[in-house]
This record gives C-alpha cells, structure tokens and sequence, in this order.
C-alpha cells in the first residue's frame, strides 16, 4: 500500500462495527449517528493499511470528537498519530486528511 498524500474521505453511518475488510482505503465508517457515534474506523493513509478504530465515547479515554457540519463533512480531533508500524500523524479536517510533519 502507498501512503497517501491528499485525500477527500467519503463517510458513511453504519449501526453496527463493521467487519475490517469491508472497510475500503478513503471511507470512514461511523458507528452510530452524528449526535450519537461511538467509534470511527478507517484504513490509514500511511501507507500500511491497518484498520484504525477510534473511541468517539465521552464516558472513554482516549477518545476523539467528532464534528458533523451542514455538509455531511466530519472533523475530528485530536489528530491520530499512529506510533508504531507506518507511524502516521494527520488531522481529519472536514473529510480531508491534513499530514502533520515531524522534523527530528
């Protein structure tokens, strides 16, 4: 797998966790509704093509925020960053991966 450098996601509400490889490069799956997701999952555009499932709970940590504008386009924060295998750091910003760059 490539890692990808500039992607638009395309996002989909399912009810119920989805089985891994269903889950296509560049679609988000969220558990639940956009007033009551529960988690994210999605491949990671670094390149290894992981499944990364993100907690959206308020009652668990870590988990992330999920933010559903008029358009259908999610935001969530904080960033993920992946510290093993591939290790991916990137914001999702209105179903568009933004690439945060490390300078060692």
């Amino acid at each position: 797998m490539q890692k990808i450098t500039n992607a638009d996601f395309e996002v989909q509400f399912v009810e119920d966790l989805p089985d891994h490889g269903s889950i296509k490069p560049g679609a988000i799956m969220i558990v639940g509704g956009k007033d009551w997701a529960k988690w994210a999952l999605f491949k990671c555009p670094g390149g290894c093509g992981e499944v990364l499932t993100l907690c959206l709970m308020k009652s668990f940590k870590p988990r992330w925020r999920l933010k559903v504008d008029k358009k259908n386009r999610i935001t969530l924060n904080p960033s993920v960053w992946k510290k093993d295998g591939c290790r991916s750091h990137f914001f999702i910003r209105n179903n568009k991966l933004k690439w945060v760059i490390l300078d060692w």
